[in-house]
């Protein structure tokens, strides 16, 4: 990594380091996105926008960590994981959907056996996040007190932006419905 880069100080700056970042990738590979299967393998699906943006969050951080070759070649295996890990829950809830239909069809579904197909995916996906979880938290373990910094003023950064979301939806902290939040035309 070099040491050019300089983390955005504010989030418009950041909006648009993005846009531009977003142009340039575009004008660069534009043309070559109308080629069939040029920027995915036949029947993979398009990511979609938590997809995307996640990425980007990623790869934000990780370059505000300047990884070491050997946290780099971790981070990437946490990467390959995390997509693995997306690839199966997507065909892991396709095949409770369809089984869901298939049981919907018959004359008496049998809705336990769809309950069961179900719990038994969302042990599967949270024991497969918490194997993400502990390859995070063992590559945290070899970061230097100023890339601890940086993982830190970038969670107190998301909580932050959680917060302003949370009270855009549904007001104050503790505020019951309806409470917190003045009606139109009062003051």
């Amino acid at each position: 990594m070099t040491d050019s880069y300089k983390a955005p100080k504010s989030r418009a700056l950041l909006l648009r380091r993005t846009l531009f970042s977003g142009a340039l990738a575009l004008t660069i590979a534009g043309p070559l996105a109308v080629l069939p299967g040029a920027a995915r393998a036949a029947g993979e699906p398009r990511p979609g926008w938590h997809e995307q943006h996640e990425r980007l969050r990623d790869d934000l951080i990780r370059d505000a960590l300047r990884l070491s070759p050997q946290q780099q070649q971790a981070w990437q295996a946490i990467r390959a994981r995390q997509e693995a890990q997306r690839a199966a829950r997507r065909q892991t809830w396709s095949e409770v959907r369809q089984a869901l239909q298939a049981e919907l069809a018959k004359p008496e579904p049998d809705l336990a056996r769809v309950a069961a197909l179900r719990d038994r995916a969302s042990e599967r996906n949270l024991q497969a996040r918490k194997e993400i979880e502990d390859m995070r938290l063992k590559l945290y373990a070899t970061f230097s007190p100023e890339q601890k910094a940086v993982v830190k003023d970038f969670l107190k950064a998301r909580l932050a932006r959680a917060e302003h979301w949370r009270m855009h939806r549904h007001g104050p902290r503790g505020a019951r419905a309806g409470e917190g939040i003045a009606p139109r035309g009062a003051s």
